[in-house]
């Protein structure tokens, strides 16, 4: 207790500062607020307080959020630069009134060297910002981002004219319903080489009549039926199924596939009649094998056209009648209203595939083989064409095989391609690609599969011709 009347020691002073240090950096900071404050004003008629200029630059009523961030980092720095000058002056403080005190002299030190590194790197931050690129600590108004792809819906002409987006819907997915909105009007966002059509429908939930709109260019507006719901056809790699033959819309739009599909579900199981695939590039081809039931089973059909008419300019491939088996080497026909299942897959043709496929005469992978390497990706063909070491050909001979390579194999009970229609001799075709292979990559027995019978004399029911294609 310092006596009454007597002056505080050095230390006394010391020890006060040190513990009321909180207090004492809330009353400068408080200062400094109502330093800033007093040159506020009351604006008549527009912002409550008149902000002080820093850097030339005050907020107004027209500044927008931008030039708000810009003017809060100039302000910011500022009030950094003067707490870190007020540490300094509090450390300052402290060092003279130490009394000698090592300890205190420290303690003044530390705090005056916080305050210069704080200040310095402040500087240093704002300089090598300016230095690398003035434009980054330039906060500049932010363009307004504008759909790149889809349509815009319109109740009016005039609306999808404008640039309002208050006036107009951008849709860029299937929407079952426009709620308090009438759709009269359409305006294509993307090109024709990206989305093809929309479907528009005159109920809610894709319901009543039904209307292709071919996009014709993204400059153009057009007049459409009243539309409660909207489906779009986008021109993407993959396998489109229609639901009647030459590509018809009169029931509903076309089924897009990306990938494969172990089953077709109640929507679309034995319903396609027409197929259109897309393919990436000139260079990349996609081809598709159709099974009649779910799990790669049943009779089944392809368009393979990756080994024969690649590389090529057309990147689609169509098929406007599942029921016409042409006889050609990428066609071969499943029948109208029969896909339960089917394999679509890639074939880049600029590179080659390694691994291969050997066939055997015995279960287990055993006795006497025959090798086929798929170098461009896929390969399909007759056993009738591979003669057998004893005699003969490799036809209804094959009892195992084993995949070295990321492959899918498909055996059927007929030879490629079946030359007739479904209604006659393709009938008693039998595919399978679906199979349980050990650790080795060994089918070991085809007995009690689909494309095997017990029946010696039945001939007819073992496998007569592969194909194989990348597994995806």
């Amino acid at each position: 207790m310092q006596p009454y009347g007597e002056s505080p020691s050095a230390s006394a002073i010391f020890n006060m500062l040190k513990n009321h240090q909180k207090i004492i950096f809330i009353f400068f900071f408080a200062a400094l607020l109502i330093l800033l404050c007093s040159s506020f004003s009351v604006v008549e008629g527009g912002l409550e307080i008149g902000y002080p200029e820093i850097g030339g630059e005050a907020p107004t009523e027209e500044t927008k959020l931008p030039e708000y961030i810009r003017y809060i980092f100039n302000f910011s720095v500022i009030i950094a630069g003067i707490l870190a000058f007020a540490v300094m002056v509090l450390g300052g403080i402290v060092y003279l009134v130490s009394a000698g005190d090592p300890t205190k002299i420290s303690d003044a030190k530390s705090r005056m060297f916080g305050g210069i590194v704080g200040l310095v790197l402040l500087l240093m931050t704002y300089l090598i910002l300016t230095t690398i690129n003035p434009e980054l600590v330039i906060l500049k108004e932010m363009e307004e981002l504008k759909p790149v792809n889809g349509v815009y819906l319109c109740e009016t002409e005039d609306d999808c004219s404008i640039d309002d987006p208050n006036k107009k819907k951008h849709c860029t997915a299937k929407t079952p319903a426009f709620k308090d909105f009438d759709v009269r009007w359409i305006k294509f966002i993307s090109d024709t080489d990206e989305l093809i059509s929309v479907f528009v429908y005159n109920d809610e939930e894709f319901e009543g009549n039904i209307e292709e709109i071919s996009n014709t260019g993204t400059e153009t507006v057009e007049s459409i039926p009243l539309t409660k719901s909207i489906d779009f056809l986008w021109n993407r790699p993959g396998i489109y199924l229609y639901e009647e033959t030459d590509f018809d819309l009169n029931l509903r739009p076309p089924l897009y596939l990306s990938g494969s599909t172990v089953n077709l579900g109640n929507d679309w199981n034995k319903k396609a009649q027409s197929v259109i695939i897309r393919h990436p590039s000139e260079q990349i081809c996609k081809g598709a094998v159709f099974f009649t039931d779910p799990g790669y089973e049943g009779r089944c059909g392809d368009i393979s056209v990756c080994w024969d008419l690649w590389p090529a300019t057309d990147l689609t491939t169509s098929v406007d009648d599942m029921s016409v088996g042409d006889g050609s080497t990428y066609f071969s026909s499943v029948g109208n209203n029969e896909i339960s299942s089917l394999h679509l897959y890639t074939v880049d043709t600029t590179k080659e595939y390694p691994g291969n496929v050997t066939f055997y005469d015995e279960i287990d992978c055993k006795e006497n083989e025959l090798v086929k390497e798929p170098a461009l990706g896929a390969l399909m063909g007759d056993f009738s064409n591979d003669p057998h070491p004893e005699g003969g050909t490799w036809d209804n001979r094959v009892l195992s095989f084993r995949i070295n390579g990321e492959y899918k194999i498909i055996l059927r009970t007929m030879e490629l391609p079946p030359t007739s229609s479904p209604s006659n001799a393709q009938d008693e075709l039998k595919c399978q690609a679906h199979w349980e292979i050990d650790e080795t990559g060994c089918v070991t027995t085809l007995k009690g599969t689909t494309v095997y019978d017990p029946d010696p004399n039945n001939d007819k029911e073992r496998p007569s011709s592969f194909q194989i294609i990348p597994n995806e």
